[in-house]
């Protein structure tokens, strides 16, 4: 299995974050290039350049959950779903929706207030190393 890797969620807008209907507007992943450092796909190690080919996305696995930090194994780390996922130019968008517990709802507060604070998580089934 590959290595799971994580990038920084970006909110769709300003205005993406929907209280009522505990959904987020939010870009998964984009074809713009990431500097990362650390272990390579190579398993080397150092400073790489990483681009996703969002034409290689497979959008047909959703819904897939939300997670807090990333915990598949405690069930109250589900704290919803992202959904309808789809290319939108270069970029890979999803819709999040939230949970009704209540223990979530200050999450959804604080997204639409602060935004920021997420990340998805990925594996890369093919990769190759660029001159």
């Amino acid at each position: 299995m590959a290595a799971l890797l994580t990038r920084r969620v970006v909110l769709a807008g300003k205005n993406s974050v929907d209280l009522e209907t505990r959904t987020a507007e939010a870009v998964l992943c984009s074809a713009a290039a990431v500097q990362r450092h650390g272990e390579r796909p190579d398993g080397s190690f150092g400073k790489w350049i990483e681009r996703l080919d969002v034409d290689g996305a497979r959008l047909d696995q959703g819904p897939l959950p939300l997670l807090l930090d990333h915990d598949h194994t405690q069930a109250a780390s589900r704290v919803g779903v992202a959904e309808n996922i789809r290319r939108e130019g270069d970029k890979v968008v999803a819709t999040l929706r939230f949970s009704a517990r209540e223990d979530v709802a200050p999450l959804l507060r604080d997204l639409a207030e602060f935004g920021g604070g997420l990340s998805v998580g990925y594996s890369v089934k093919d990769w190759k190393r660029m001159p």
